[in-house]
């Protein structure tokens, strides 16, 4: 096969255009399972969507290549195999996401001002209102640059979900599609974006008993034992979680014990289907660089006055909200168990474990396609999507 014009480029494969069609192919020989997988993925898709009036690429063959393997469909748009199209008058998402600190805010506002639309966040600690210089929120200035949603818009006490988002993000979703064929979700809260994309499957109703007593047994023995029995449980959960994040460990470890099923499993799903396209785009970088980048930017909120901002929630500690990288660590120096220096370094080291995770949850998702961030990133995610949209 004579493969024409390539189109781009991730870990995993290259797109390219030839005759037609679009052809992935998978850049190790050992990436078999991940070819195949995806094929049936893009299989079962095609079967459901049917006559309907989405168009996608037809899927044509699974074959070899110079010992590697690949996709081909037959384009009924141009999507490079995005598994979604954008026919004309079709509304789409594009999704920005990354580990911390890869620049998703900057690359957000330049490409909605690029393609004069808005922006959705997709951040699920950016939402609390009392919370921004530990979340790295965009500035007055940012903000005022394009339209924002889903910033400052709950208080941190109140319990607010993944799931409560879902709902609340389709129904902003369908109000603005009413003005723009194209938005743009921007955020690294893997889960939030699951949400949007897929859907979350429904989850069983708290039990409270269990709750008060897996919570009586964190405040006394800790954490530890609670991750212990949630790696028993849900080995693949308890992989992703955030392992200093007491509500999420309890919140799983309770499902399990509630269903005799790993949370893990309840929260896959098979995809809801949605009325818009989605196009997901990742921001990378090198790790020596990204962690750098965590080191300064801690730097910087700490001289902006992090301590200050944690210390004014601290009445407040005990919300789920807080229980995150940047504002725990200093309510332990508040405490009188760490000092201030102590503090900084978790916060810069928890956050380099957190971006680590986000690295493993966006990984396992091939429909990524991935940017290198840093100068010049916007404009060829910019140029990517000016053939889809």
């Amino acid at each position: 096969m004579k493969l024409d014009n390539f189109v781009a480029s991730s870990d995993i494969y290259d797109v390219y255009e030839s005759d037609g069609m679009a052809v992935r192919i998978y850049k190790k020989p050992e990436y078999k399972e991940k070819c195949l997988y995806a094929a049936l993925t893009h299989a079962r898709v095609e079967t459901t969507l049917g006559n309907s009036f989405i168009k996608m690429p037809v899927l044509h063959e699974v074959s070899v290549i110079d010992g590697k393997w690949a996709i081909s469909a037959i384009s009924q748009a141009p999507t490079a195999m995005a598994m979604t199209s954008n026919v004309a008058g079709r509304k789409t998402l594009v999704v920005v996401l990354g580990a911390t600190a890869t620049g998703k805010t900057g690359v957000g506002i330049r490409l909605a001002q690029a393609f004069g639309s808005e922006i959705v966040s997709s951040d699920s600690r950016q939402i609390y209102r009392e919370m921004s210089i530990g979340t790295a929120k965009p500035t007055a200035e940012e903000l005022a640059a394009v339209p924002h949603h889903f910033i400052d818009t709950r208080s941190v006490s109140e319990d607010y979900s993944a799931g409560r988002y879902e709902e609340d993000a389709l129904r902003l979703l369908g109000e603005l599609f009413a003005k723009h064929d194209l938005l743009f979700l921007v955020g690294g809260s893997g889960l939030y974006i699951d949400a949007v994309c897929d859907g979350m499957d429904p989850l069983p109703a708290v039990d409270e008993e269990l709750r008060r007593r897996l919570t009586e047994r964190f405040r006394g023995d800790g954490l530890a034992p609670l991750l212990e029995e949630l790696e028993k449980y849900d080995p693949a959960y308890y992989r992703q979680v955030d392992r200093e994040n007491p509500h999420r460990v309890i919140r799983a470890l309770e499902v399990c014990l509630q269903t005799g099923r790993p949370y893990s499993s309840l929260r896959r799903g098979e995809g809801k289907q949605r009325p818009f396209d989605i196009l997901k785009i990742g921001i990378r970088m090198p790790r020596e660089t990204l962690y750098r980048r965590i080191d300064d930017r801690v730097d910087g909120m700490v001289a902006e006055g992090l301590e200050r901002e944690a210390r004014a929630l601290y009445p407040l500690r005990d919300c789920n909200a807080l229980q995150t990288v940047g504002y725990r660590e200093f309510f332990g120096y508040f405490d009188g168990k760490i000092t201030r220096d102590k503090a900084i370094e978790l916060i810069k080291r928890n956050s380099r474990r957190y971006a680590k995770r986000q690295q493993t949850w966006f990984g396992r998702d091939d429909r990524i396609e991935w940017f290198d961030g840093g100068e010049g990133c916007a404009e060829s995610i910019e140029k990517y999507l000016r053939k889809f949209v």
